[in-house]
């Protein structure tokens, strides 16, 4: 049976799955259906399925596997949600129409790069062309299409890798059962999402992924009347001081391997007053998007703002006694204020409430129905957790609480993996080497260089393949402030299984944008062979 790589990529196109939406499950559908009705599958109809439950969309993985009757297992990964199409304006209802699509961008303003690109047919133009639709077809054609008995197959595409990956952090425990019920040997882990490169001549990989942490700071000061603010604290200044320490602070960017993270910079900032009156806030709080890679200690990163907040609410205090000198009033005093990490907070406070555990199962339950609900997202959730937790430890002074908020990636490279490890008679260290040396090949045939990266830098379900300390990282799970029943990764899990993984994508400009595409020798030519021959 013919399987077109162009046409499954229109299809999928053409199928809008916005991620954290039902239109999600569309996608899936047509994914499994293309699966289960393949030669093979009808045949083999237990060896594919969709895993999931309790997911509030409804969401599954997609999976399938090819079973050759070896060990040696190559995994091909993609995700199958998509950015909104909202930003494409009046054009949005030709997003999901290629060929629609690239006659109405010739009629509006474009960059140089794009009005070049609009006139070669070597462009696939569309919402998840290439982000990461592209990907999906090509391992759908070649888990369908390839012959090799040397290798097992096993197919998995994911939801919601754009929003918080409770896809992958699912597909963890499949591919745990999958290998333990089939008993194979997780050779090598492939994800197909797009790249960026310098010029057309030079094909990247990626050999790791960076990781993500979304540091929060939760302040809150003292309510006092407008009139006599020197009697109280107002949170909202001090968390602007904390604010400008951290966003774009150069000391956490990270390097190595020659690759070095953007600066950290500030998501959102919230006043958690909910009406107004003439009094001085409570509570705010604010996030951080911050970025790692894996030489980096992630505890060390909480430990590093901790110090930074303590010195910021130091010179704050100092501040606020010159303007204190100002007024002749001894009955004014500087309020000391408290700076903890979330951990500590919960040991100093939170585990002396009496009845905690029923006060705790309480409060996760109407977060829970909030969030299930749509009431509320996961970071809104977050943040509403710290504020009931202080309101219930009854904390009257000022305090300073950092902690962080899901989504959390951990950073992942071969390298730190693959010392010592042996799977049978693999070495995985040659064994990935080997891997290069074909991809090399492949491409020269191509006339093309290859590039490899350490890290991919967009952030991506990779991080959720290896795990070399699942006790640090456990430890930073102390930190995050979240109800444990929305949000959790299973490092211990993930530690078993340490996949070497590769990212070998697209070529894709403009991601998420309404001029977003996907080279299309790379879909249709250059990664099908690459994969052919891995496998």
């Amino acid at each position: 049976m013919n399987y077109d790589i162009k046409k499954i990529l229109l299809d999928l196109i053409s199928i809008q799955s916005d991620t954290g939406t039902y239109k999600e499950c569309n996608i899936e559908n047509y994914i499994f259906d293309i699966l289960k009705s393949s030669p093979y599958f009808t045949k083999n109809t237990d060896l594919l399925g969709l895993y999931g439950e309790n997911d509030i969309l409804n969401r599954h993985v997609v999976w399938a596997l090819k079973d050759n009757y070896v060990k040696d297992t190559i995994i091909l990964i993609s995700h199958y949600d998509a950015a909104p199409i909202d930003n494409y304006g009046p054009l949005a209802k030709y997003a999901l129409n290629p060929e629609m699509l690239r006659k109405e961008l010739k009629s509006i303003d474009l960059d140089d790069l794009a009005k070049k690109d609009l006139q070669n047919d070597d462009w696939l133009w569309g919402r998840g062309s290439c982000d990461m639709k592209s990907g999906i077809a090509i391992n759908l054609n070649t888990i369908l299409t390839n012959e090799s008995k040397k290798n097992n197959i096993l197919f998995l595409s994911v939801p919601d890798e754009e929003n918080i990956s409770c896809g992958m952090r699912s597909a963890t425990n499949l591919l745990y059962d999958l290998k333990e019920k089939y008993n194979l040997n997780y050779k090598l882990l492939i994800l197909t999402e797009p790249h960026q490169r310098k010029n057309l001549n030079t094909f990247n990989i990626h050999c790791g992924s960076v990781g993500k942490i979304m540091p929060l700071i939760f302040v809150k000061g003292k309510v006092s009347h407008v009139s006599n603010i020197l009697t109280g604290l107002n949170p909202i200044p001090l968390l602007n001081e904390l604010v400008n320490r951290l966003d774009l602070n150069k000391d956490f960017c990270f390097s190595d391997k020659g690759s070095l993270t953007s600066p950290p910079t500030v998501l959102g900032v919230k006043d958690l007053r909910q009406s107004y009156d003439v009094s001085i806030p409570e509570m705010s709080a604010a996030y951080f998007n911050m970025n790692f890679f894996k030489n980096v200690p992630i505890e060390n990163i909480l430990d590093k703002i901790l110090e930074l907040s303590k010195e910021t609410v130091k010179n704050y205090l100092f501040k606020l006694k010159g303007v204190y000198k100002n007024f002749n009033d001894t009955s004014l005093e500087v309020p000391h204020i408290e700076v903890l990490s979330y951990r500590e907070f919960k040991n100093i406070y939170l585990n002396k409430l009496k009845n905690i555990n029923c006060t705790l199962s309480s409060i996760y339950k109407e977060i829970d129905n909030k969030v299930n609900s749509q009431q509320m997202n996961l970071q809104e959730s977050s943040i509403y957790l710290i504020t009931r937790l202080v309101k219930e430890c009854n904390i009257n002074h000022p305090i300073v609480i950092i902690g962080a908020i899901p989504p959390y990636y951990s950073a992942v490279n071969n390298d730190y993996i693959i010392n010592n490890r042996y799977e049978g008679n693999i070495n995985i260290s040659t064994y990935l080497s080997s891997t290069i040396d074909i991809i090399k090949t492949t491409l020269i045939k191509y006339d093309l260089n290859l590039e490899i990266q350490p890290y991919f830098m967009g952030i991506s379900d990779l991080s959720y393949t290896s795990c070399t300390d699942p006790f640090s990282e456990k430890q930073m799970l102390d930190n995050l402030i979240v109800s444990p029943n929305l949000y959790n990764i299973d490092f211990e899990k993930i530690s078993k299984l340490n996949i070497p993984s590769i990212n070998i994508g697209p070529f894709g400009r403009n991601l998420h944008e309404n001029t977003e595409r996907v080279y299309l020798k790379d879909v249709l030519e250059h990664i099908p062979k690459i994969l052919n021959n891995i496998i």
